[in-house]
């Protein structure tokens, strides 16, 4: 509603400024700054640290995440699971801890949820098409990251080049 008496729009939501433009509001792609950190701010090994990690919140209202995260450890993937929030293991990582780990894993996990279709009451509550920064975080730390699709991170970074999709 705000959007139509606005001189401009800026949304996270790529979808949406197909949507907006067609109104005849004037929208762009927008999206928030991520921190690049100076090479020498992260600890580098000379091996490998993690075969395949996952830094994020790992709880029972991630049902999807939880999922293929058993599935992993089930099938004996050697997955490094570093809970941020939402497990009683869970902790704090610092910046600089956090993107030595994804510079130290061969692969990076990165879930968007974007393909769990959950019923909601108020679809503006869940950000399935918004930006999801993990994938350019891994990236600005010189990891590789396996995400989840995200039509937005499709649309930042080259699949097969920048970044696997699945």
């Amino acid at each position: 509603t705000y959007a139509t008496i606005s001189d401009l729009v800026l949304t996270l939501d790529y979808v949406s400024v197909d949507r907006y433009r067609q109104s005849g509001i004037n929208a762009h792609f927008f999206m928030h700054p991520v921190y690049i950190p100076d090479i020498e701010d992260i600890k580098v090994e000379n091996s490998c640290e993690h075969k395949l990690s996952f830094v994020g919140k790992v709880s029972e209202d991630k049902p999807s995440r939880q999922d293929l995260l058993n599935f992993l450890e089930e099938n004996n993937m050697g997955i490094s699971t570093i809970s941020t929030s939402g497990s009683p293991d869970s902790r704090y990582l610092s910046r600089n801890e956090m993107y030595s780990i994804f510079r130290n894993s061969l692969i990076n996990l990165n879930f968007t949820g974007i393909t769990t279709y959950v019923s909601d009451i108020n679809p503006l509550f869940k950000s399935k098409r918004g930006v999801k920064v993990r994938p350019l975080e891994v990236a600005a730390a010189g990891g590789f990251c396996l995400s989840e699709y995200s039509i937005s991170v499709s649309q930042l970074l080259e699949e097969g080049k920048e970044i696997v999709l699945f």
